[in-house]
């Protein structure tokens, strides 16, 4: 039997990022790896009464030298927008 509620979802995600070191210059000429992250992770979705809670936990694949490498916990409350 599935389980399947209104109230818990469940989420896996992939996310990737890059942050350059003056603003609007996206050129990869001289491409720092200081600068680049990706991760993997597991999400929990509810929907509480009082409204939406997300609840995350991340876990880098690579990571500039400015993060360390263990995994990370994030939680957010707020009103959701359908993707």
């Amino acid at each position: 039997m599935l389980f399947r509620s209104e109230r818990v979802r469940f989420a896996v995600f992939y996310d990737v990022g890059m942050v350059y070191q003056d603003a609007y210059s996206f050129s990869t000429k001289g491409f720092n790896t200081d600068f680049y992250n990706d991760n993997y992770g597991i999400g929990l979705r509810l929907n509480l009464p009082v409204g939406p809670l997300r609840l995350d936990y991340g876990i880098p694949i690579n990571n500039g030298g400015n993060n360390n490498s263990s995994g990370k916990f994030q939680f957010s409350v707020g009103w959701q927008r359908e993707f």
